[in-house]
């Protein structure tokens, strides 16, 4: 459980900085890089 805490923490850090950077992306680029993101997918 403590070794299992902080990982838990930082992933949701990344995920959080990953989704305010698309949403930057998005509000900034007119959704170009959120359409790059969903051909990835």
């Amino acid at each position: 459980m403590i070794l299992v805490e902080p990982a838990f923490g930082t992933t949701l850090e990344i995920l959080f900085v990953i989704l305010g950077f698309i949403f930057y992306s998005d509000f900034h680029f007119e959704t170009c890089s959120l359409q790059e993101l969903f051909r990835f997918l």
